[in-house]
């Protein structure tokens, strides 16, 4: 997606990659102590990226891009030209990825945000969320908006569909660095990957175990997303679907152990998983053992029959 460069602004939603930007460093600190980034993504621990590691922020010249999806929590800490160390400033801000099916999103109640406009599939609905829902609302300027929005796939005021909404500060400073609004996109569906495993589920095989599906539909189906079979990852994504040149993708697993086979969309959230183990084919001797050992059943309980057979009740 293209970069957001702008002044910060807390809580704010993007479709695209974020950069912030330090400046004016020599102004305000000291060489050595200027601001240390620490990040979190999803409330877990977020770091650089490193070689060819496909996560992490990108950092530059005191400037740090964020791409992939998820809420950030964004913490920097420094000491001043004085000496004095600055209290820690913290960050918050969410990438939504609008390709990547959902089943859910909840814009909640922000003090100096209101919504302006929801669209699903291309028509203005945002007269009849204010109508028919129990969202909360603000009055702005004599006009009444909500001031959140909490929707998902099975909600009939909803419902599944591409959405488009649109938020205004209610605040000036806000205003003046970002405009009268900004606007992202999302997708809310019931994802049911079109996915065929050629072993039922739990089950186990000494064959090759065949992971079978059609690219374009899968696509079509949740959007960006990435399959994982063990340690292999496979990404299906608006950037990729180009390299796949044929229409139909068979995956086999041939090592033997227990895999799971899971589907996420590319912001981490498991739409599909599905268990399968590969055993290890007995060889000569143990097929030789278990005929010697059904043998010798057959041997035993042949001998205890005919000794009850001649035992005489008195």
């Amino acid at each position: 997606g293209n970069e957001v460069n702008t002044e910060f602004v807390q809580k704010a939603i993007y479709n695209s990659s974020v950069k912030l930007s330090l400046v004016n460093l020599t102004s305000y600190y000291q060489p050595s102590g200027y601001p240390v980034i620490s990040v979190k993504r999803n409330g877990v621990t977020y770091n650089k990226k490193e070689g060819n590691s496909s996560t992490g922020y990108i950092e530059n010249n005191n400037q740090y891009t964020f791409t992939t999806p998820g809420y950030y929590t964004v913490k920097f800490t420094a000491t001043s030209t004085t000496g004095v160390p600055i209290r820690q400033e913290e960050f918050n801000f969410t990438i939504l990825n609008k390709n990547e099916s959902r089943y859910a999103f909840e814009f909640t109640n922000y003090k100096n945000y209101y919504i302006t406009k929801v669209v699903k599939n291309d028509i203005d609905i945002t007269q009849d969320l204010l109508e028919m829902s129990n969202f909360d609302k603000v009055y702005i300027n004599k006009k009444l908006y909500m001031s959140e929005v909490i929707m998902n796939y099975l909600d009939e005021k909803t419902g599944g569909g591409k959405y488009v909404i649109s938020i205004s500060p209610n605040d000036t400073a806000y205003e003046n660095t970002i405009g009268k609004e900004f606007t992202f996109g999302i997708w809310l569906n019931m994802a049911i990957p079109p996915i065929n495993v050629s072993l039922s589920e739990g089950e186990t095989t000494t064959g090759d175990i065949l992971v079978t599906f059609n690219i374009q539909n899968l696509y079509n189906a949740v959007g960006d997303c990435y399959l994982k079979i063990g340690n292999t990852t496979h990404y299906y994504t608006s950037e990729t679907l180009a390299d796949y040149t044929k229409e139909n993708e068979s995956l086999r697993i041939v090592s033997n152990g227990t895999f799971f086979v899971q589907l996420y969309t590319t912001g981490g959230n498991l739409l599909y998983s599905y268990k399968v183990t590969k055993a290890e084919p007995l060889n000569a001797f143990g097929i030789i053992a278990i005929i010697i050992g059904v043998a010798m059943v057959g041997t035993i309980i042949g001998i205890t029959f005919s000794l009850r057979k001649r035992q005489k009740v008195k």
